[in-house]
């Protein structure tokens, strides 16, 4: 009985095709595996902007979001500033159970919130290796109705809206009222709100960036994400942004921060903690004194002490200090050339 011999021919054609089904097999697991461009919320991410803003009208939200498929029909807060039981001065920018664009703010007796009638996953296809992002932007007068907030998709005005409470009052204000009538002292949240886990509303989907701008936008000519508007209030890019902080780009230092971001093998001192080095160090300038720190909230208002120093009694001769002072403020001290205090909260 003869065997037959495969041709060099053949055997390179067939080990040819293998490759070829072989990288159509990777880049089918690539595709499915590969994260989407931004950030992506979960209920223990609590981004919070560093300063106490109230959006008081006439402002602009912009976001540019994706929902994939899986993900969709959840409610989800893109910013708000919700907190447990206090609902007076208390803002929202959310997507609803039914994909739908909903804006809420209610004061000391009054509240109200407007859903804009269109699904926004219709424009966001069903594609999730391909993602269609949408560009979002809702304008909220002053003192207004319902009938001054206006919803765009990718540019477009959405004219059709509703008044989702029954309530003869539930206008999106009060006509009689101001917005800056209404005031909180929650900070604003990104992704999610400051509320206990069982009423937390996190945005499951991707978010690229997001803008807050005072004044009505004109889309007719906007350019989304403008960091060049001197109008815009904070404005964040997450498609780079590190687990830990969103940069404000619009150069007013409302970084927004992940307050339950861990930091793993940190320190946490306390005031019986006293590391001493076993050399003795001058720090004789030039120098550069470098941490990575995170302070607690509940320690803002206090002096929250030396980072590095060599502080001993009341003898300051020779003395050299990195601290942090009340108000998260950075100061650098020397005996021989007096101190510097960086006047920005941390």
């Amino acid at each position: 009985m003869k065997t037959k011999v495969l041709s060099s021919k053949w055997l390179i054609a067939i080990c040819a095709l293998l490759v070829l089904l072989l990288a159509a097999l990777t880049l089918t697991i690539n595709a499915d595996a590969a994260e989407l461009p931004g950030k992506n919320f979960a209920s223990n991410d609590f981004y919070q902007i560093s300063k106490h803003i109230e959006p008081n009208g006439p402002v602009t939200f912009e976001t540019e979001i994706y929902i994939p498929v899986a993900k969709r029909g959840n409610r989800g807060v893109l910013i708000s500033n919700y907190n447990n039981g206090v609902h007076s001065g208390a803002w929202a920018f959310e997507v609803t159970a039914e994909n739908k664009i909903r804006v809420f703010n209610s004061g000391a007796s009054v509240y109200g919130d407007v859903v804009f009638n269109t699904v926004i996953t219709n424009e966001m296809g069903t594609d999730d290796a391909n993602p269609k992002y949408v560009k979002i932007a809702v304008t909220v007068d002053a003192k207004s109705t319902s009938n001054n907030v206006k919803l765009y998709i990718n540019g477009d005005p959405v004219p059709v809206e509703t008044k989702s409470n029954a309530k003869a009052t539930s206008v999106m204000y009060n006509t009689t009222q101001t917005i800056s009538g209404k005031t909180t002292s929650n900070k604003l949240s990104i992704g999610n709100d400051t509320r206990p886990a069982d009423r937390k509303i996190p945005f499951l989907g991707n978010m690229k960036n997001l803008a807050l701008y005072s004044g009505i936008r004109d889309y007719s000519s906007a350019t989304y994400f403008d960091t060049s508007d001197e109008n815009m209030i904070f404005g964040y890019d997450m498609t780079t942004a590190e687990d830990r902080f969103f940069k404000d780009k619009s150069g007013n230092n409302n970084h927004a921060i992940n307050v339950n971001y861990d930091v793993g093998a940190g320190k946490s001192f306390t005031a019986d903690d006293h590391y001493k080095m076993t050399g003795h160090v001058m720090p004789n300038g030039p120098i550069t004194l470098e941490a990575e720190i995170y302070l607690p909230d509940a320690y803002h208002a206090l002096r929250s002490g030396a980072i590095v120093s060599n502080y001993k009694d009341a003898n300051y001769l020779g003395a050299y200090a990195f601290e942090i002072l009340a108000g998260g403020k950075v100061r650098v001290y020397s005996w021989k050339h007096g101190d510097v205090t960086i006047n920005y909260d941390i």
